[in-house]
């Protein structure tokens, strides 16, 4: 008789399973897709796959964009002052 191979626990493959299945539950298990005849696209589905991702890259852009200007503000603040120091004040008599 042939014997099956014994359990080993939880591999890469059941855990990914598992995670799809879950993913799949949250969002598919109770909509109610019967006025969906025509199967067209849910927009807010789509946004929220995307969102993150073009909100990272729009914040690494902001970013890059922002230490340029402050670089360039410094640049013209020391240009500005033409790099001078400030006039020491006469110690008093005391």
């Amino acid at each position: 008789a042939i014997l099956p191979p014994p359990l080993t626990g939880p591999s890469e493959f059941t855990q990914s399973a598992g995670k799809h299945l879950s993913q799949y539950e949250q969002t598919w298990l109770d909509r109610d897709e019967s006025d969906n005849f025509n199967q067209k696209h849910e927009d807010e589905l789509a946004k929220a796959v995307v969102r993150p991702n073009v909100e990272d890259e729009v914040r690494k852009q902001v970013d890059i964009l922002l230490t340029e200007q402050l670089d360039n503000f410094k640049k013209q603040l020391k240009e500005a002052t033409g790099g001078k120091k400030g006039k020491k004040g006469k110690k008093g008599k005391g």
